[in-house]
């Protein structure tokens, strides 16, 4: 049986999907090949963004404040979710394999790793400076070769070749143009007792905002002290 785990904006753990399968373990292969220049400035763009954000005080989770009212909302505590997660709801199981959709600088799965309830992890991302910055994470603990993999792969034209206990997709389905498309082959991926965690932002599909509503945004913003 396996289960679809959302700890969303809405109280953790309320109503998992199950749904059911039998696929054989094969790995995950093929590298990616950038189409457009879009793609390219994607890239560039996460590759940059992910590295502003670690030391960026502006950033809206950098603020403990914020973050840990976050959490509670996720988790009923101020704990980040995903070591929650690992620690508390998935206290006696351990993971084989696991899976990151858009993974970005690696921030999570160096969680999954240290946390040493996930034997292999692997992650996907369009940017290429972003998977640089993952691999980083992991050589800066000196962890071995054959426990993680990440990859550059566009996930609008994603193909996974194997399968997995523990796929994640942290704030990255709202920027998939291609999404039943993904979904379908996550599900594919996922092994008869997965998990597919996902953690999403709900608003407007890939931060596309009518001119209405970011009118209205710089006028909050326009009265608000620059200090703030």
């Amino acid at each position: 049986m396996r289960e679809i785990l959302i700890p969303g904006i809405s109280r953790v753990l309320r109503g998992l999907e199950r749904v059911h399968t039998a696929l054989g373990r094969r790995l995950l292969t093929q590298t990616a090949t950038f189409t457009s220049t879009d793609d390219h400035r994607v890239s560039d763009y996460w590759g940059k963004q992910f590295e502003a954000m670690r030391t960026d005080n502006s950033y809206w989770l950098n603020n403990k404040l914020v973050e840990e009212s976050t959490y509670r909302l996720m988790t009923d505590t101020p704990k980040h979710w995903l070591g929650w997660l690992l620690t508390d709801y998935f206290a006696h199981r351990t993971f084989h394999r696991s899976l990151s959709v858009c993974c970005g600088d690696g921030a999570h799965e160096i969680q999954l790793y240290t946390s040493g309830k996930v034997r292999f992890v692997s992650g996907v991302d369009l940017s290429e400076g972003a998977i640089t910055q993952a691999i980083g994470r992991f050589e800066a603990v000196g962890s071995p070769q054959d426990r993680y993999r990440f990859e550059v792969r566009d996930v609008n034209a994603l193909t996974i070749d194997g399968t997995f206990d523990l796929i994640l997709s942290t704030g990255a389905l709202h920027h998939t143009t291609n999404l039943e498309a993904l979904l379908a082959t996550v599900e594919r991926a996922l092994e008869p007792n997965g998990y597919f965690i996902v953690v999403e932002f709900i608003g407007p599909n890939r931060f596309q905002w009518t001119d209405r509503q970011i009118e209205i945004a710089n006028q909050v913003l326009s009265v608000l002290d620059p200090y703030y």
